[in-house]
């Protein structure tokens, strides 16, 4: 969706807060009770990352939802404090990684991570201990402290207060108990802890854990047997090379792991680039932090996997919402500074970005050169055919399918075997094309159907639809399905989202002013003719299954005779809506025809009667019983 609804989330965080974290079922169950739909459809709609995006509520690593600021109230976390931190007025992030994921109660006491300004100025940028990010004070912050005091973070009413004062005389205590146990559940050398995600877990599994202070975090390590690898713990005598590539990369590749199913070097490749793009999207961009990506260019690697390549374009430009701008930046680094392996797919990343921008030409250009160096790889082969499907050149989009293993499911599969051209052997490339318009056959009819504009308008309204796959459309058309409520996933209401969401939410205008410049002529002109095209409401006359059918339009009173291949049902009599779209002297329709229901035709008539009826309105009304 666009921007979740307020009333959806501010009750999602209230019912998380008073019952605790809740997996997929419980949550939509709870929301659906509240009215917010149907259960399976909300459901659905969190398996897909596409309701919650907001900073009250987190998804765990077991794939429940919770409120940070409840798993962490009245939590009391410790760390001993060194020389080094004292001087800086800077404590390492590794005890207190958790508190901190709230505001700070104290405005001048904040997180900050290597490249970030207030992290340079403190001149902790070639400081080992502060490698993974720090909490920072105000000056002299600490000056009533000695080294070896223990200070506690503590999370009061959704913010962290540190408290500098001395705790004296705490055990291991239950954090320690959490440590032995989980370390015990390590059953290989290449097994790992990561607090970061794991503690979470166990906070909502566990009201009592660090309710008291106990030992820091790092000291608790040796008594498990157990020892840092960066931002995770692995047994002792297991350490790898450090590993670097910045915190978020350290922090979340094993998370990114489990919730997509890869294996370590692919997720460590996602998380590189998402942390390289989300680096520029906040603005840092210096050549330090860039630098500090590229420390180790073969974390990077991973992308080298197409299916790697293709999560990175939907989670940066889909659920993260980053600038195609920052993600085409991000992509250029990679093909400049990261491995060759990974070159065909930050190719093709940079083209998707460049596509989100609307910028065709360009977009085609990276994945031909992505193709170039990795003649297989299967996104730029896609992508490429659906550009020439675009241009109506079913021959070339044909071959490129070919080389893709699931080629036939393309969208464009179908127009383009049924529009494949008929070969013309008699003729050469330079003489006049067989159709009589008198230019060259090369490039008039050469490798194009034969087909009449009539018969193509169906693949352009498709074409058209190719858009809807683009990040900003998905997530309009996610909005209209929640509109849909219990209908969403019904044929008929698919097409009527697809629709509403090319005409009334602007995507064909979109299309037109992209795409529509690599269109065969004629099918360019239609695409503009059918910009601005109005839904209405029509009485059926009379049905033709398989053909069409004859209708009143409600609003003018003319009669029409509209083609719709797809018309099974004999709807004589009555109401539906509907959007009439010409094609030279005859009337076409492509986004299905849709009943109106008794009790909503007066409604449905005011809201088309309107200069700009909104969309979801729209779906409410037809789709309702």
């Amino acid at each position: 969706m666009n921007e979740p609804s307020p009333d959806l989330v501010a009750t999602a965080v209230a019912v998380l807060e008073e019952r605790g974290a809740l997996g997929v079922e419980e949550i939509a169950a709870a929301l659906s009770a509240r009215g917010f739909g149907d259960a399976a459809a909300l459901a659905s709609a969190l398996e897909l990352g596409d309701v919650f995006d907001d900073q009250r509520i987190m998804h765990l690593a077991d794939g429940r939802f919770a409120t940070p600021r409840t798993l962490l109230e009245r939590r009391i976390w410790t760390h001993r404090l060194t020389a080094e931190e004292i001087s800086a007025d800077a404590v390492e992030l590794f005890d207190v990684m958790l508190p901190v994921c709230l505001p700070s109660a104290d405005p001048e006491i904040l997180v900050a991570m290597p490249g970030e300004e207030s992290f340079e100025e403190r001149g902790l940028s070639a400081v080992s201990w502060a490698a993974f990010g720090v909490l920072l004070f105000p000056e002299n912050f600490f000056a009533g402290n000695t080294v070896g005091d223990l200070i506690a973070v503590t999370c009061t009413g959704g913010e962290f207060v540190v408290d500098p004062h001395p705790y004296p005389n705490v055990g291991r205590g239950t954090l320690g108990d959490w440590t032995t146990d989980r370390a015990a559940l390590l059953a290989s050398p290449e097994d790992a802890l990561y607090p970061d995600t794991d503690l979470f877990v166990a906070l909502a599994d566990d009201s009592e854990l660090v309710r008291e202070a106990c030992l820091p975090l790092a000291e608790q390590l040796e008594g498990a047997g157990l020892v840092r690898d960066g931002y995770r713990l692995v047994r002792s005598g297991t350490v790898t090379a450090a590993p670097t590539g910045g915190y978020l990369v350290e922090v979340a590749t094993d998370s990114f792991s489990r919730a997509f199913g890869l294996d370590t070097r692919s997720a460590r490749g996602a998380m590189a680039f998402l942390a390289l793009a989300g680096s520029f999207a906040v603005g840092n961009d210096s050549d330090s932090t860039v630098d500090s990506h590229f420390a180790e260019p073969d974390d990077f690697a991973g992308l080298s996997d197409s299916r790697v390549a293709r999560l990175c374009v939907d989670e940066a430009l889909g659920r993260l919402r980053f600038d195609p701008r920052v993600v085409a930046a991000a992509a250029e680094q990679v093909t400049r500074r990261g491995p060759r392996v990974a070159l065909a797919s930050a190719l093709w990343i940079g083209g998707r970005a460049a596509q989100a921008l609307g910028d065709i030409g360009e977009a085609e250009r990276r994945y031909r050169l992505a193709l170039a160096g990795a003649p297989e790889f299967e996104p730029a082969l896609e992508d490429l055919a659906t550009i020439a499907a675009v241009k109506g050149d079913a021959a070339t989009g044909l071959r490129l399918l070919e080389r893709v293993a699931e080629g036939s499911a393309h969208s464009m599969y179908p127009f383009l075997r049924r529009f494949e051209p008929a070969e013309h052997p008699e003729l050469g490339r330079n003489e006049r094309c067989w159709c009589g318009s008198g230019r060259k056959y090369k490039v008039c009819h050469l490798g194009r159907s034969d087909a009449s504009l009539s018969e193509r308008a169906a693949w352009l309204y498709a074409k058209a639809s190719l858009v809807l796959d683009e990040p900003r459309w998905t997530t309009v058309r996610a909005d209209l399905d929640r509109a849909a409520g219990a209908n969403a996933n019904e044929s008929e209401t698919s097409r009527l989202v697809a629709d509403l969401t090319l005409f009334e939410a602007g995507a064909f205008a979109d299309f037109v002013d992209h795409w529509s410049a690599l269109l065969p002529a004629d099918e360019h002109d239609l695409a503009q003719s059918w910009k601005g095209a109005s839904l209405d409401s029509f009485l059926v006359d009379a049905t033709q299954p398989g053909e069409g059918l004859t209708v009143s339009n409600q609003r003018t009173g003319e009669t029409l005779d509209v083609r719709d291949r797809t018309i099974g049902a004999v709807l004589d009599g009555a109401t539906v809506v509907m959007r009439v779209l010409p094609v030279g002297s005859e009337q076409h329709t492509y986004g299905g025809v849709h009943l109106v229901p008794d009790a909503h035709r007066e409604s449905v008539r005011g809201l088309l009667a309107t200069s700009d009826p909104a969309a979801a309105d729209l779906v409410r009304e037809l789709t309702s019983g």
